[in-house]
């Protein structure tokens, strides 16, 4: 798989650029529990706590992001 995004420059951009608008979707989120827009309740899902999906996102975020950097060398 790393060959795959390593030569792949489109596909490697792509998950760059999905990266970052995670990352930049949870940083609203977490602006908006700050200043009391939304409740961390809203973000909950299936019983969990609602912080833990937004850093779920932030994850996702930068495995993405991570992933899209790689370059074999």
């Amino acid at each position: 798989m790393a060959r795959l995004i390593g030569n792949n420059f489109k596909f490697g951009r792509a998950l760059v650029y999905f990266g970052w608008v995670f990352l930049a979707a949870s940083m609203i989120m977490t602006l908006g529990i700050i200043l009391g827009l939304v409740t961390v309740e809203y973000f909950s899902i299936n019983g969990t706590s609602g912080i833990r999906s937004v850093a779920a996102v932030a994850v996702m975020g930068c495995l993405l992001a991570a992933l899209g950097y790689m370059k074999e060398e």
